[in-house]
């Protein structure tokens, strides 16, 4: 910590009642009142720190005089002059409580009355070369920008101009090119949006350094932090509340992007990286994060750079999304935990390479008459990654990991859902949907190509099935556990896994316990062309109503079942029918049991054949 000093003032002045009354001893030192106040600045100070504030007097007739530094009294005030013909040097401290400043503080000298009045016989003196010595935040030398030493206070007083320190040091951050802006501990409210230039860093000290939005009703509402077109901007360790409860929800068009706690626009050209950690996000009007990549491209992989970074930040109550990202090009949303937020607690739109990984996300909202509510959804994005997340009671479905968000075909593309957890949410847990409508919202019946993998996922008391695609093409759902009983603990009326009008779906190796279908197939080919060419087997069924369900319309489905691990162990293991009769429908190459007629049968050219011995039936 170094120490510098601020000339205050240089020039002798005359303050008092009668003017000419020192032109014996000072015939040329200005007159200027009763009172004068000098603004000085403070360049680089530690309010934290107290100071020395230097001045020479002369003819001070009493104690009763204000000396005063940013509205608070100096303690020992102007001190008495022994004569009236000598000077008097003085040393008084400037205390923390004078919250001295980067800029805009005031010294204020006045005279009075011997009783602290301002008429009758006012005191005349002369002050000179007053001068505050004070300590420098060395921090702040090395590019931090202290809001509190720019006049934020940090108090929870709406009295106070917290948003105009706060931009005070923004606009010096901005000027030196750079660097950290520092909110200490405190609750600072802001009326106002702030917005952030390239290379900044906010930093709090974690929940002691609280951003509030004013209450006051009149204050139109805002975006708390605005990010527009900056590059290498990062938030760190403080709160953000919206203040939702006490203020008035945002009204007009376009309201989904204000009151926002973090609102970002990159325009066209993009930006390189902006980076949000640990931070709480609460109690925001409309979402907690939001982020608009560039639009110079209808293409994905041919946008500018959005790159977009949320870890580690505790997001709730918000009146939308947890997190939204638009047209991102490099994304990254881990261990991250929403909760209570409305439509989707973590949402991915027109993007590319982004991961979601390790989050929580639980009680999503859905608004009436919407189609949101997930826990996690992601629409019209490509080469992306769902993993290790915990989805739980959101209103909706717990992942949708392909859906529909108004954007034009092509539909999500090459992604993988893994390992992750999700729990009684109400319409599932895992759905692909890139369903797509027509120009009067009636469904296509498109199935769109998604090279998708599912695998490794628990799925337990969900209303609604366990993994469910509709309109995909291409996938693999593999590895799963899918437990339909509720949270009761009785057996589920859905499906364990559903796949629903699409096409190339393999199937296996799953685990289906207590649903009313293990494994459910539905479409018809009149109304999505192409579907089926599915494949399922080495799945392990339990406690199901029925293991595997084709629907009425839906063409067969193929069984694959695999070779014994050595001769030792006998054969291969074939479907078994105990009821007389052959399956309704088959596929070329299907093999069956039946045992109560004690025959096995194939399916052949368009029929079940039974397997013969020269003798006659197979045993």
């Amino acid at each position: 910590m170094g120490a510098t000093f601020t000339v205050i003032q240089f020039q002798r002045q005359h303050v008092g009642n009668e003017p000419g009354s020192f032109d014996d001893i000072e015939p040329d030192v200005p007159f200027v009142g009763a009172a004068k106040e000098f603004v000085f600045d403070c360049p680089h100070v530690d309010p934290n720190e107290a100071a020395c504030l230097l001045f020479q007097s002369r003819d001070v007739g009493h104690r009763r005089n204000i000396l005063q530094v940013n509205g608070i009294e100096v303690f020992g005030g102007l001190p008495v002059s022994p004569a009236r013909d000598s000077w008097n040097g003085n040393v008084l401290l400037v205390e923390r409580h004078h919250q001295l400043r980067e800029a805009g503080n005031v010294l204020r000298i006045e005279a009075r009355n011997t009783n602290g009045g301002t008429t009758g016989d006012i005191d005349d003196f002369i002050i000179d070369n007053v001068v505050i010595q004070y300590k420098t935040d060395d921090g702040r030398l090395h590019g931090v920008f202290n809001v509190r030493s720019y006049g934020a206070k940090g108090r929870n007083d709406a009295n106070d101009d917290d948003l105009g320190g706060i931009l005070r040091a923004r606009d010096a951050l901005d000027a030196a090119g750079g660097g950290i802006l520092f909110f200490p501990q405190g609750t600072y409210v802001v009326n106002g949006t702030i917005e952030l230039g390239p290379n900044t860093t906010v930093l709090g000290v974690g929940t002691g350094s609280v951003l509030l939005t004013d209450p006051n009703p009149a204050v139109p509402r805002f975006n708390m932090l605005r990010v527009r077109g900056a590059g290498s901007v990062r938030i760190r360790d403080l709160v953000l509340d919206g203040n939702r409860t006490a203020t008035t929800e945002p009204v007009g068009p376009g309201n989904e992007n204000t009151a926002c706690g973090i609102f970002g626009t990159t325009g066209d050209q993009g930006q390189s990286f902006l980076s949000i950690a640990n931070v709480i996000i609460r109690n925001h009007h409309r979402a907690g994060v939001r982020v608009f990549g560039p639009a110079n491209s209808d293409d994905v992989y041919d946008l500018n750079p959005n790159e977009v970074d949320v870890i580690g930040c505790r997001i709730h109550d918000c009146g939308s999304r947890g997190v939204i990202l638009t047209r991102a090009t490099r994304a990254q949303i881990a261990g991250n935990v929403v909760s209570n937020c409305t439509q989707a607690g973590i949402q991915l739109i027109l993007s590319r390479a982004a991961v979601i990984d390790g989050n929580v996300i639980e009680d999503t909202r859905q608004r009436p008459d919407t189609r949101g509510g997930h826990g996690i959804g992601v629409a019209n994005s490509f080469d992306y990654a769902i993993v290790n997340n915990v989805a739980i009671r959101n209103t909706r479905w717990g992942i949708v990991a392909s859906g529909f968000a108004g954007a034009p075909p092509p539909m999500s593309q090459r992604y993988v859902v893994a390992n992750n957890f999700c729990r009684a949410n109400t319409d599932g847990g895992i759905t692909l949907d890139p369903s797509t409508a027509d120009a009067d919202g009636n469904p296509t019946g498109i199935i769109h190509a998604s090279f998708a993998t599912v695998a490794c996922n628990v799925c337990t008391a969900n209303t609604g099935a366990g993994i469910h695609t509709i309109h995909a093409g291409y996938v693999t759902v593999q590895g799963n556990i899918c437990d339909g009983r509720r949270v009761t603990g009785e057996a589920g009326d859905s499906t364990g896994i559903s796949i629903v009008a699409s096409r190339n779906a393999v199937v296996a190796d799953n685990v289906l316990v207590a649903n009313r279908y293990g494994v459910a197939f539905f479409g018809n080919p009149d109304e999505s062309p192409n579907l089926g060419e599915h494949l399922v087997g080495g799945n392990v069924y339990d406690r199901n109503q029925e293991e595997i369900h084709i629907g009425e319309h839906h063409p067969p489905v193929g069984q694959v079942h695999e070779r014994p691990p050595s001769e030792q162990w006998g054969g291969i293991t074939l479907p078994v029918k105990p009821s007389p009769g052959d399956p309704q429908r088959g596929v070329d190459g299907a093999l069956y049991l039946n045992t109560n007629e004690r025959r096995l049968n194939v399916y052949a050219d368009g029929a079940w054949r039974t397997l013969q011995t020269a003798t006659g039936p197979s045993w």
